[in-house]
């Protein structure tokens, strides 16, 4: 039975140690279903989660005791943001979600070996989860029986000779009997309780290579559970397999090559240095952000993902494939080199587009591909490949306002995490930070810059003492290191000892976007930058929304502006992980009023369509330069001419189909609020508009 009081016996040897999330079990059903992270222990006879960390291992939360356990399967995609397993026990489902598939498979595979000889797993299970139905099969019935096989029924049954399987309670098995003795002539170990595994230290020590949260140990392969000892310690089981490592699964046979798109001069030891132009052979891809990697030298260790790209178009140096029109324009003319040019995804479907820089503007061609799948601008001149194209444009005009020169410098880009170690655990030694000069400051502590070991550039978010309680600064952290996208500030750790808690952050060069805006009031007059922003920010809150998070203070002073107008969102420290899409605030929860819709100033209730009403107010602080909301009101008077219907007027440079939208996103009834994937798709349709308007054709 699961238990919250009672703690397990420590003594047990920790076969796995992982840090995943866990959803609630549904113990009580008047409880909200919620989802935590807890630190998962795997040992022969238990599978305890605590809270904390890999490193700073906190108090039990609960257990599960492995002869109870009948179902381990994995969850279907999609009902959970990342790949799940789910452990069926006693009258209860654990729902497990991994950091990869990898992990998922890992966990899965030797939960099964430890439970394999239960009595009471059951033959069938759902593979889906149960709200008001099962989304598997719609079945209404939480008790009903599974609508698919389970893994015991997929494997060569181990039955006395004679005999056949049989159903037992509830779907699941009667006991099944010895294999016949097979003689042995050396003594063999007991095995542990549930057919765990004997234990063998390896003599070898800990390998260096080993990645986090994988012991130094070696484990022997999990004997049946059926045998029975006889006197004098012999048994009548064969002796126990090789030992073998838990480690993840062997690389692929399918390796591939890269190009390193920047040079990496290794961060950590165990890395692998690249050169940019240099090819690499991958031959472990199991991590999301650091990959191991060999060169041609034969030497191997991790290179981070996003400083590499497969061989073929992607790893071309003028090669930009999301850069959107006002981005490719932003760029060139900043470089202001005549001929310099860029190949990016056109707005059409299957099309490329050309952005050539010439006498200061920038034009765009769309690239096109014929009926014998041949690339081209202009008619005359037709090529098998854009490489070719791009190489005989390098060389002649050919009907181009100039030849093609060179591409701009691919900025290198943050890096994801601070190395392989960091993908799971988060603590920061503080003697690895440097401190700069300070960013700003907010209601939470200020910000400084820094560099992490001198070589990585980053922003230092310093708690200010008193401000909030220590817990609610690591949640913060806690869910921003969740959060992968190109539009959302990247989290590298936290450092929680000695004196203030730091939260160690990727550097947006340009600050916060409201001084930004405010310090730029010409850029209301460039629609297509603004635009542009407001997409990219957009793109962020969709993300957020399908991964079913809130912001709760979506606004310009929290978002950040990087190189080359590039807007990420920020500052999640009211953000919230919620499950029914609805959070409300505790009492004295503290809100922006100008920013806050009707149901959030009334009730305090948040949701994703809480946060797109703040979006709409965002857009309408990028088209007014920064402007204030509600500039003549006081916070009460917002409070009650809101509640009574007024909006916000269309601000003078704003185009009226996104004031449009600004209306959508104001509507009083929240579920009248579009999505931001509509949103998002919306704002794309504007920006494709103006590509295809801009779009040079070739006289032949």
């Amino acid at each position: 039975m699961p238990g919250n009081q009672a703690s397990p016996d420590r003594d047990d040897v920790e076969l796995k140690v992982s840090y995943m999330v866990k959803r609630s079990q549904g113990k009580s059903t008047l409880g909200a279903v919620n989802f935590k992270k807890r630190v998962f222990v795997l040992s022969p006879s238990r599978l305890t989660y605590y809270d904390g960390t890999i490193e700073k291992r906190g108090s039990v939360k609960g257990y599960v005791d492995l002869s109870k356990v009948k179902v381990i399967e994995k969850v279907l995609d999609g009902a959970f943001d990342k790949p799940s397993f789910q452990i069926g026990h006693d009258n209860l489902t654990l729902y497990v979600i991994a950091s990869s598939d990898a992990e998922q498979q890992e966990w899965i595979t030797l939960l099964r070996q430890y439970c394999r000889s239960n009595v009471i797993l059951q033959d069938r299970y759902h593979p889906g989860v149960f709200q008001s139905k099962w989304s598997c099969c719609d079945h209404r019935s939480k008790f009903s029986q599974g609508c698919r096989e389970a893994f015991i029924l997929q494997q060569p049954a181990q039955h006395p000779i004679g005999s056949t399987p049989s159903a037992g309670p509830g779907g699941g098995r009667v006991p099944r009997g010895p294999l016949p003795p097979t003689p042995v002539q050396n003594l063999a170990p007991s095995p542990p309780p549930h057919g765990g595994t004997p234990y063998v230290q390896n003599s070898h020590g800990p390998s260096p290579n080993a990645p986090r949260g994988y012991e130094s140990h070696e484990l022997a392969a999990p004997a049946p559970s059926s045998g029975r000892s006889s006197y004098h310690g012999q048994t009548d089981q064969p002796p126990p397999p090789v030992p073998s490592r838990v480690r993840p699964p062997e690389p692929k046979p399918s390796d591939f090559d890269v190009i390193a798109m920047y040079d990496y001069p290794g961060l950590e030891r165990g890395d692998l240095p690249l050169v940019k132009g240099q090819r690499v052979t991958v031959f472990d891809a199991t991590r999301e952000f650091w990959w191991r990697a060999r060169d041609e030298q034969g030497s191997e260790g991790y290179i981070p993902s996003n400083y590499v790209k497969k061989m073929g178009l992607d790893s071309e140096e003028w090669f930009f494939p999301q850069l959107s029109r006002t981005r490719a324009e932003n760029i060139l003319k900043g470089e202001g080199r005549e001929g310099g040019f860029v190949v990016r995804n056109s707005s059409r479907e299957n099309m490329y587009t050309l952005s050539i820089c010439h006498e200061g503007q920038v034009r765009h061609y769309h690239i096109k591909l014929d009926e014998s799948n041949k690339y081209f601008i202009s008619e005359k001149h037709r090529f098998p490949s854009i490489k070719e194209l791009i190489e005989y444009h390098k060389l002649n005009g050919g009907g181009l306002v100039t030849r093609l020169r060179k591409p701009p410098v691919q900025l290198a880009p943050n890096p994801q995490s601070l190395g392989p170690l960091f993908d799971e655990a988060w603590e920061i030694d503080k003697v690895s930070l440097s401190l700069g000069k300070e960013l700003g400051s907010g209601q939470f502590g200020r910000v400084v810059s820094g560099k992490w070991k001198g070589k990585i550039d980053v922003a230092i978010k310093m708690m200010r003492e008193g401000a909030m309680n220590e817990d609610d600064f690591i949640e913060e952290a806690k869910v921003m290191k969740q959060f992968q996208h190109e539009n959302l500030v990247k989290l590298y750790g936290v450092c929680t000892k000695n004196g203030p808690i730091f939260i160690v952050q990727e550097l947006m060069v340009n600050g916060c976007l409201l001084q930004f805006l405010r310090q730029r009031k010409e850029l209301v007059e460039k629609t297509e930058i603004i635009l542009d922003m407001a997409t990219q920010i957009c793109s962020a809150m969709k993300y957020l929304e399908e991964s079913g998070f809130i912001h709760r203070d979506l606004a310009a002073r929290n978002c950040l502006v990087g190189e080359r107008n590039v807007v990420k969102v920020a500052d999640f420290g009211l953000a919230r992980f919620v499950v029914d899409d609805e959070y409300t605030a505790s009492e004295g929860t503290k809100f922006p009023i100008k920013w806050a819709a009707p149901e959030v100033i009334t009730h305090a209730k948040f949701s994703s369509k809480s946060d797109v009403w703040s979006f709409g107010i965002l857009l309408w602080e990028l088209w007014t330069g920064g402007k204030t909301p509600y500039p003549t009101f006081t916070n009460s008077q917002v409070l009650d001419e809101v509640l009574m219907g007024y909006r916000l007027d269309r601000p003078k440079q704003c185009p009226p189909e996104v004031y449009a939208l600004m209306g959508k996103c104001w509507l009083t009834n929240s579920d009248d609020r579009p999505q931001f994937k509509t949103l998002s798709s919306s704002l794309g349709q504007m920006t494709a508009q103006q590509d295809d308007d801009y779009s040079e054709t070739v006289d032949d």
